[in-house]
């Protein structure tokens, strides 16, 4: 009853062990993944295993040592890594300059191109010179800018140098100035001290009144040298003004001397006003015109006399009653004259703001002129009435011009005093508004300073045209 047993079967061992090797994953060899059914003979025989599907287990990793705490003595924890954990927290290395770092990758990479057996000999070489030659370019690089540093930092200095001798003088300069501001600022105190000391002196020798405060502060009459002056005309109606001022210069040849004229203007009617500083010069001027008797007419014009205003005069009191109330009442005044004649005028009369009062325009004898306006104030009847010079310039008070008054106004629309608009000033918006004046004579004769009333007394024009009519009248 026993079966022939098959004899076993040759097999080589290596061929063997590289069978029983060949699932490259290791199986776990864990009991429960072991299969509990036997293996037959053959099996063992032929050296074939049961591969079933196994689980393959990744290798966990190995869990390093505790991190341990050092304690110095300033209580600074350090703690101590796994050797593992190296590759992961290794940084590059730092260089301390690009070529450094240059010289360290071409080491670098000559070494690794010598590890390599299997690359040829020649692209070894390539290679090598390549690395070498950016070498030299990185090197060539680093030097370019060393000199460019260099250079810069030298050019900086030379800069700086010059700033700072610049800023050496000017520090020199302010200190100069500074010394001589002090020095006026000690002479300024000096000044002011001894002004203050004769300042005092000054109020302690004087005692001023209330009547002296009056005096000085009260403004003194216009006074101006008349002029004696003659009037030319021609005796030919044909000739115009320019003709005429022609014929008197080649009459009186004024550039060979011995002839001194003040002024000369035209007037109308083609009249020609020439005006003279004393009466010998008017003789002088009227004999060089006698050589142009047959073309002009020479005329001496006679000076008109000053003016006063009695200001605030009571209308109770007739022409007759002032002026002898001027001659009774104030004797002590126009007796000082002696036996020159007394002449007492009254021109025109004008409102006052009171309606029980009235202004007294008069014309007076120059010496009386002088004593009025010296002495400011004279009796009328119970009234102590102020005196002021009149000037006898006369402004149209429909057109605002100057030199005819409003009866012979060839205008027909009344002019604003404010703004020069067509309306009366009551009527003006710009004067309601207290927006500034413009002076309408001022901004037609094209002067800088307009913010002022036609009626000004501070107008240019007007003390211009003043001047004019003030050369006529005889104040001495």
């Amino acid at each position: 009853m026993f079966g022939i047993r098959t004899p076993d079967r040759k097999v080589d061992r290596a061929a063997a062990s590289h069978r029983d090797r060949a699932p490259s994953p290791r199986t776990d060899s864990s009991p429960e993944n072991t299969s509990n059914v036997r293996r037959s003979i053959g099996d063992w025989e032929q050296g074939r295993v049961e591969v079933k599907p196994t689980r393959i287990r990744t290798p966990e990793k190995a869990k390093g040592p505790a991190k341990r705490i050092i304690f110095t003595k300033d209580t600074k924890v350090v703690t101590r890594k796994d050797p593992t954990d190296l590759t992961d927290s290794t940084s590059p290395p730092k260089y301390a300059t690009k070529l450094a770092e240059a010289r360290a990758c071409v080491t670098k990479a000559k070494v690794n191109l010598g590890l390599s057996r299997n690359t040829k000999t020649e692209i070894k070489e390539a290679v090598t010179q390549a690395v070498d030659r950016l070498y030299q370019i990185i090197k060539e690089l680093e030097s370019k800018e060393e000199k460019a540093a260099q250079e810069k930092m030298t050019e900086g200095t030379g800069i700086r140098k010059e700033q700072t001798k610049e800023c050496a003088e000017l520090v020199g300069k302010i200190e100069n100035h500074a010394r001589l501001i002090k020095e006026n600022s000690e002479k300024m105190q000096e000044l002011q001290s001894t002004l203050e000391k004769y300042g005092k002196q000054e109020r302690q020798q004087q005692q001023y009144t209330y009547a002296r405060a009056v005096m000085q502060d009260r403004k003194s009459p216009t006074q101006q040298k008349s002029l004696l002056s003659v009037v030319i005309t021609s005796k030919d109606e044909m000739e115009t003004g320019e003709e005429v001022l022609e014929r008197i210069r080649k009459a009186v040849k004024a550039k060979e001397g011995g002839i001194v004229v003040e002024n000369i203007r035209k007037a109308k009617d083609r009249k020609i006003i020439i005006g003279c500083k004393t009466e010998e010069e008017r003789k002088q001027l009227k004999e060089r015109l006698k050589c142009a008797e047959k073309h002009l007419n020479v005329q001496e014009v006679k000076n008109k006399d000053p003016m006063i205003i009695l200001l605030n005069v009571f209308k109770y009191n007739s022409d007759e009653d002032i002026i002898a109330a001027l001659k009774n009442q104030n004797k002590g005044v126009l007796s000082e004259g002696g036996d020159k004649e007394e002449k007492l005028e009254i021109v025109y009369k004008k409102k006052a703001r009171n309606p029980l009062t009235q202004h007294v325009v008069m014309r007076v004898n120059p010496h009386i002129w002088k004593k009025l306006t010296d002495v400011g104030r004279v009796q009328i009847d119970l009234q102590r009435v102020r005196v002021e010079d009149q000037s006898p310039l006369v402004q149209c008070s429909l057109c605002l011009a100057y030199g005819h008054p409003k009866r012979l106004c060839k205008d027909t629309a009344e002019k604003c005093s404010h703004c020069g608009g067509a309306h009366k000033k009551s009527e003006c918006e710009d004067w309601k508004a207290g927006i500034e004046p413009t002076c309408c004579n001022c901004k037609l004769a094209k002067m800088d300073k307009i913010d002022h009333n036609a009626f000004s007394q501070e107008c240019p024009v007007r003390e211009r045209w003043d001047s004019i009519a003030r050369s006529s009248i005889s104040y001495c």
